[in-house]
C-alpha cells in the first residue's frame, strides 16, 4: 500500500538549523548520510542567507576527519561549491560600481 507524501511548513531559520545539524552530524561519518547531507545543502542553499552558507562552509573547513576517501571528495566538493556560490553575485555588484 503506497503512502501519500506529506509536506510541512517550517520557518527558514528552522530549516537552516536542521540542515546545519545534519551536516555536523554527517561530518566524519562513513555512511550514506554524507551524500544526502551534501545534496540537501545544494538543494536548500538558495533559501539560505550568505552568512548561513558561510557557517556551513566553515563547519566543513574545520573538520579534521572527513571519513572515507569518497566522503572527503563529497565534502571538499561541497565546500568549494559553497565558497563559490556567491561569487557571481559579488562580481556583478563590483562591475556595476
Amino acid at each position: 500500500m503506497a503512502t501519500a507524501e506529506k509536506s510541512i511548513t517550517l520557518a527558514a531559520d528552522d530549516i537552516y538549523l536542521f540542515l546545519l545539524s545534519a551536516v555536523r552530524y554527517a561530518l566524519g561519518r562513513r555512511t550514506y548520510i554524507v551524500g544526502w547531507a551534501c545534496k540537501q545543502v545544494r538543494t536548500i542553499a538558495p533559501g539560505l542567507s550568505a552568512d548561513q552558507r558561510k557557517i556551513i562552509a566553515e563547519s566543513i573547513r574545520r573538520c579534521e576527519d572527513y571519513g572515507d576517501v569518497y566522503d572527503k571528495r563529497e565534502w571538499l566538493g561541497l565546500l568549494e561549491w559553497l565558497e563559490n556560490y556567491d561569487l557571481p553575485k559579488i562580481r556583478k555588484i563590483k562591475a556595476k560600481q
